[in-house]
């Protein structure tokens, strides 16, 4: 699976899971329950298998994130510590 249609399955799985909430307005809360839910077994592949390397589609998200920030400054302090 590449960058594309790993970024295009955390936006559906964003908008099933977090009521149509858009990507750029997620707060760090929501991020951190989505990969640990991932890493937990909570959200599960379609043929309920866990996932085993949910790091792969973190660091997905924080490119697309730093893509839509501008400043990368502005976002290391909106999302500091669970992806550094």
């Amino acid at each position: 699976m590449n960058i594309r249609h790993r970024m295009a399955f955390l936006t559906r799985l964003i908008e099933k899971r977090l009521g149509g909430m858009r990507l750029v307005d997620l707060k760090d809360d929501n991020v951190m329950w989505l990969f640990n839910s991932m890493r937990n077994g909570q959200i599960t592949k379609a043929n309920g298998n866990n996932y085993q390397c949910v790091v792969d589609y973190v660091k997905v998200f924080k490119s697309f994130l730093a893509l839509v920030y501008e400043d990368y400054a502005t976002f290391r302090s909106n999302y500091r510590g669970y992806y550094s």
